[in-house]
């Protein structure tokens, strides 16, 4: 059910900007190629093109089911004609896990999983996306109306089988949930600190935080309504490979801490992730397969 416009015009998180992005917030940049003119031509701005050529996030109405859709990418299935056959396998997007009181991987769903071909640019890209299908990001700690850290910093990540890829583009964006916007204090998009890039991927680490939400527009603390600075997010990856043609599959992979724990560094490698940790013990780890594409130098 869509949430009635406010009348009040919201306030940018973003200092020197105004909140005339998704969800009242401002555009980020990071959109790998240029979007098609929207197709009932109501006039909406024209997305920009920017250096790093990364994907944007959504738009308001996709934003739970995020998807890329650049007018020239393609799905990995034909070829381009100088580089051989080409064949991508989807797959299917598991189960959302059920709630817990203590989180585990099953509260975190990896969906929307693509390796793409940018014709315009000439290179691979790979995206992922994750959810949170419940609040067990709380972890039974007691959350108020200010911003609670969560135990550490928790860490996303992309890996591909078989390494051997230059790695030109990365990229990973967080958000808040969009069903808790209009609150006084939700969170918005964000970005996630690169940690570890190697031939194989990249790993990403950002500190978790949770609150209770204000009403608007007095700012009284509501009961039991939550917002997450990870609620979703995506990695997005631009690559070549260098090893001529083969079979690659990728792996996305979400790691979350608690109590004392603590994420140094994560860091992708051909046969999983490997993490750097502080005082571990309170963490669990949630990696999928996702789609496996025949790819060539």
């Amino acid at each position: 059910q869509q949430r009635p416009q406010s009348s009040t015009r919201r306030r940018s998180r973003f200092p020197g900007s105004t909140a005339n992005g998704w969800y009242g917030r401002p555009l980020l940049p990071l959109r790998l190629v240029q979007h098609p003119p929207h197709p009932e031509g109501t006039g909406l701005p024209q997305p920009r093109r920017v250096r790093d050529r990364l994907a944007h996030p959504p738009t308001q109405p996709s934003r739970a089911t995020y998807r890329h859709p650049c007018a020239s990418r393609q799905q990995v299935t034909t070829a381009p004609s100088k580089r051989g056959e080409l064949s991508l396998t989807e797959v299917s997007t598991p189960a959302p896990g059920t709630a817990g009181l203590l989180s585990s991987p099953s509260n975190v769903d990896w969906y929307n999983m693509s390796m793409l071909w940018d014709n315009q640019v000439q290179l691979y890209v790979a995206v992922a996306t994750w959810k949170w299908v419940n609040q067990g990001f709380m972890d039974n700690d007691t959350v108020v109306c200010i911003n609670n850290n969560i135990g550490g910093t928790d860490g996303v990540g992309l890996r591909f089988s078989g390494g051997g890829m230059q790695i030109i583009g990365k990229a990973a964006t967080a958000w808040g949930n969009p069903a808790k916007d209009g609150y006084q204090n939700d969170f918005g998009f964000s970005s996630v600190a690169q940690s570890a890039v190697s031939d194989a991927g990249v790993g990403f680490v950002k500190q978790d935080t949770a609150t209770k939400l204000k009403s608007e527009p007095y700012g009284a603390c509501t009961d039991g309504q939550y917002d997450y600075n990870m609620w979703g997010g995506s990695v997005t990856i631009t690559f070549k490979n260098l090893n001529g043609c083969r079979n690659v599959q990728m792996y996305p992979g979400y790691v979350h801490t608690w109590n004392s724990t603590s994420i140094n560094s994560i860091g992708a490698y051909s046969n999983g992730f490997s993490i750097g940790w502080s005082n571990a013990g309170s963490s669990w780890t949630k990696e999928e397969g996702g789609p496996t594409a025949n790819v060539c130098s």
